[in-house]
């Protein structure tokens, strides 16, 4: 996913001569951080997002049980559940990522990751966000009509 700077055309005043060391992968230069980009993209981007999926499939599956067996009583409730729906399906567009970035999928892959699962990433983000702010003013809500109803009752 990164940009490779080797295959870019130099301006004709930074042409490299012969007898002039051109910089490779391991020397400090252009190229040094060419390869740290690749090395950051195809290692360790998709130990950080299996780590993450990991994690994320075991609590929000637990999330799921649990919010499950609790009936709707308020609308706090009915928020959550969709937060953890959406967000257990932003978790399943990990595994696509992972194969992505690892550079293990098939050239036709990247339309597809694109295509679909890009969009469900960030519908489900958007998504929770929105009920994360609902909920927000439901429990503002609540505060301001129990203060209100209070000070009637004094």
């Amino acid at each position: 996913m990164g940009l490779n700077l080797t295959l870019a055309k130099l301006p004709n005043n930074e042409l490299p001569s012969p007898a002039s060391p051109t910089p490779n992968n391991t020397t400090d230069g252009p190229g040094k951080n060419i390869t740290l980009h690749n090395e950051f993209d195809t290692i360790i981007l998709p130990v950080l997002y299996l780590i993450l999926f990991v994690a994320s499939i075991l609590l929000n599956g637990l999330a799921v049980w649990i919010f499950f067996h609790i009936r709707n009583k308020t609308s706090f409730i009915f928020y959550l559940k969709n937060i953890v729906v959406a967000d257990l399906l932003m978790t399943l567009t990990f595994p696509f990522r992972i194969v992505h970035d690892a550079g293990f999928g098939p050239w036709f892959f990247k339309s597809i990751l694109c295509r679909y699962t890009s969009v469900l990433f960030y519908a489900n983000m958007y998504t929770s966000i929105v009920f994360l702010g609902l909920i927000s003013i439901d429990r503002y809500l609540k505060v301001i009509f129990k203060k209100i109803i209070q000070e009637i009752k004094y």
